[in-house]
């Protein structure tokens, strides 16, 4: 049976050692744009796909945003693991359910891989999957909880820049061989091609003669380090053309010993880097999109807590505002933890959440150091398969100084309307 959630946003399961914990992204994301602005990053979160699987029944739950990623409706992918085996790539099918085997049986803390998924279209993309087991209370694992982030256009560009170093291996970019002097005894086919000379062109002439003149003091010194023995490694630069045009390369160039160590001359391998840096730009974009993507689920001031108020998950941003750290929070019930005072009372907060699913308001908490502080909490439950409420997410928001003001301006007018 699918599992019932508020929205048809995502989900992001997180785990602590023994208690599985599912998020709606899309309650996340809403009540932290309204407290922190920096949450704007919850958006990004969006393409955070989540799963769980049950390691009692075989069934594997897929979050809204799985089944986006792979461009199909509810019905078209249920809750058998057989759906998600049957969309893997037959080339990557025997490494991934190996690496999954070993994963169950104890040879590694947490699973990670990369593999491509079967879309709707009948393409394939590339996806990262991290996950956890948790265990049940006798330690026997019970559940897998995992998220997957679509990384087809990092592994493209990743691809693309190997490539680019296949090229330079197949000696397609200029490969130069020179003595101590700057005399050419060697230019090949990859040089000709870069800077328009042809070998007999250049051999036995003086590399000066693809240095544009305002760099020539820049080969003298390459040289001088080449005698000292020292290798010159992604030199950017740029040479002329041998038709005028100047050409954008990194240099690499080592010196070249004889068989009893002396230095007599060196190897240039020059390339043109245009393509590689967008690949590298693209690459490096790619990997920053992923690290926004983790890094907002610790961002809030969060906890999420069971139906008896114990804290379940703690996050690093309710570190930061409270001073406790996860050892010291998870396990405690949240209002004794925090000495919570409540201005409506706390059944009428329990009731809301009781009947209405969520609440809203303010509250004062104690942090680990004995300071109070007033936060603007939004309280969200979520519910289990079955349709039973399972956790609590609570996101507060430090309004303390505001709440300050606010009582200073109304002194204020009080003074001036007496």
């Amino acid at each position: 049976m699918e599992k019932t959630v508020p929205s048809e946003k995502a989900e992001v399961i997180l785990a602590d050692r023994e208690t599985a914990v599912q998020i709606p992204v899309v309650a996340l994301d809403q009540m932290l744009q309204q407290l922190r602005s920096q949450v704007r990053l919850a958006n990004r979160a969006a393409q955070v796909a989540l799963w769980e699987w049950d390691l009692t029944t075989n069934e594997v739950y897929f979050s809204p945003e799985y089944r986006r990623q792979l461009g199909v409706e509810a019905a078209e992918l249920t809750n058998e693991l057989s759906q998600w085996e049957s969309r893997l790539h037959p080339d990557d099918r025997e490494r991934v359910t190996q690496g999954l085997r070993a994963f169950l049986t104890g040879l590694g803390p947490c699973y990670e891989a990369e593999y491509r998924l079967l879309q709707k279209d009948n393409s394939y993309r590339w996806m990262l999957v991290r996950a956890e087991v948790i265990c049940d209370p006798h330690g026997r694992p019970a559940r897998i909880l995992g998220y997957q982030l679509d990384i087809s256009e990092q592994r493209e560009a990743r691809e693309y820049q190997a490539r680019l170093t296949a090229i330079v291996e197949s000696s397609e970019d200029a490969i130069i061989g020179k003595t101590l002097e700057g005399i050419v005894t060697s230019w090949n086919e990859g040089a000709r091609h870069s800077f328009g000379y042809t070998a007999e062109e250049m051999l036995g002439q003086s590399i000066s003669r693809i240095v544009p003149l305002e760099l020539s003091e820049e080969e003298a010194q390459i040289l001088t380090r080449l005698r000292r023995g020292q290798r010159v490694e992604h030199y950017e630069t740029v040479r002329r053309h041998k038709y005028g045009r100047l050409v954008n390369v990194s240099l690499t160039i080592s010196p070249i010993q004889d068989g009893t160590g002396r230095i007599i001359g060196a190897s240039k391998i020059a390339r043109n880097i245009t393509e590689q840096k967008k690949a590298e730009a693209a690459n490096r974009e790619a990997h920053e999109r992923l690290q926004e993507q983790a890094a907002i689920l610790e961002l809030a001031p969060a906890l999420v807590r069971d139906m008896e108020s114990r804290i379940v998950l703690w996050t690093n941003g309710a570190e930061r505002l409270y001073g406790f750290s996860k050892e010291e929070a998870l396990g405690r019930v949240s209002h004794e933890l925090f000495q919570t005072e409540f201005a409506e009372g706390k059944a009428y907060v329990d009731e809301m959440l009781c009947s209405v699913g969520r609440w809203e308001g303010e509250l004062v908490h104690c942090k680990s150091n004995g300071e109070r502080l007033v936060v603007a909490s939004q309280q969200l439950v979520y519910h289990d398969p079955t349709g039973g409420p399972r956790h609590i997410l609570e996101v507060n928001a430090d309004i303390t100084e505001r709440k300050i003001a606010e009582q200073g301006l109304r002194e204020s007018q009080a003074r001036f309307a007496g």
